[in-house]
């Protein structure tokens, strides 16, 4: 059987408000205030009363404020919601947004009435001095069509950042500077620039690397060196070569075409002219350009002027 029931009812008005209830108690001048506590029937056997406050219904829904005392000297009293503890699962606490042809919103603003939350079906909005977010036994995942960091700094510390199976682009104005691809192209805007005192670049692939440029210049302070530490893999220069000081070769040069030599040429090996050998006649009135050399099986030819002079062979 269940207990009898309190009610506490104002009655109603046509020409002006309803009455009021106020329920309060008294104030005091040395101790604490008196508290005031509504507090719904328990059940040892079923679900325990419901508590309810409700605003009233109007043109204008009534508010419901929950506003905890002010702190005359020191410090403002808190309002705290707690949900019911549970033997297997505690209660939660929901807040939900009223019906309508447009949804509200969920908001928590300073004593200023600035805001620093905003939570609606369209928007999640805050603004305060330091925002920290933090997944203590998982990852955190955000999800969007597009996510914008924007900051003075934006640091990524406690491990490798990891773009999966998209590019990367860093950009100036909207205009790219950096990129790389999913399939792992580089492409940059600017100037790269290596600090390490014995930086290395290492190709491993198993063909080639290839760099193409209109114009390709090295400088260095000390020496460059191609090739391999055996001096065994072959080198290809397709071009006019210039130097502007001296060339050193290690073991031996083939030249395609034609070898220019603008100042003092020193040779201090075996020299092999394979190339100068000819089978066709030459005469004193075969032209020439000066500095030609040619040899056959009888004599020597060295072009002076525009003809060539000839050294016969002498038999040892």
């Amino acid at each position: 059987m269940s207990s009898g029931a309190i009610a506490i009812v104002t009655a109603d008005s046509t020409t002006g408000s309803g009455g009021a209830i106020s329920l309060s108690v008294g104030s005091s001048s040395v101790g604490i205030g008196s508290a005031v506590s509504v507090t719904a029937g328990a059940s040892s056997l079923s679900t325990g009363g419901k508590a309810t406050i409700t605003g009233g219904a109007g043109t204008i829904g009534g508010n419901v404020e929950l506003k905890a005392g002010a702190g005359s000297s020191t410090v403002g009293g808190n309002l705290l919601l707690v949900s019911g503890a549970g033997s297997t699962i505690g209660g939660s606490v929901t807040v939900r947004l009223g019906a309508g042809s447009s949804s509200g919103s969920f908001s928590v603003a300073d004593a200023t009435a600035s805001s620093l939350l905003t939570v609606s079906p369209t928007l999640l909005a805050g603004a305060c001095a330091a925002i920290t977010l933090s997944a203590t036994a998982s990852s955190l995942s955000l999800a969007s069509t597009g996510v914008v960091l924007t900051g003075t700094t934006t640091k990524v510390t406690g491990g490798n950042l990891l773009v999966d199976s998209n590019g990367f682009e860093i950009s100036n104005s909207g205009t790219p500077k950096f990129t790389v691809s999913n399939g792992g192209n580089i492409v940059t805007a600017g100037t790269m620039e290596l600090t390490m005192d014995a930086a290395t670049i290492t190709h491993s692939g198993a063909t080639s690397l290839a760099v193409t440029t209109p114009s390709f210049s090295l400088t260095v302070t000390n020496d460059i060196t191609l090739g391999s530490a055996a001096q065994t893999a072959p080198i290809t220069l397709n071009g006019p070569i210039t130097a502007a000081s001296s060339v050193a070769i290690g073991t031996s040069a083939t030249v395609g075409s034609t070898l220019s030599v603008t100042s003092t040429t020193s040779l201090n090996g075996l020299v092999k002219m394979a190339g100068a050998f000819t089978s066709s006649a030459i005469t004193s009135t075969t032209s020439c350009t000066q500095g030609d050399f040619k040899y056959d099986t009888t004599d020597l030819y060295i072009c002076v002027g525009v003809t060539y002079k000839r050294v016969t062979y002498t038999a040892w």
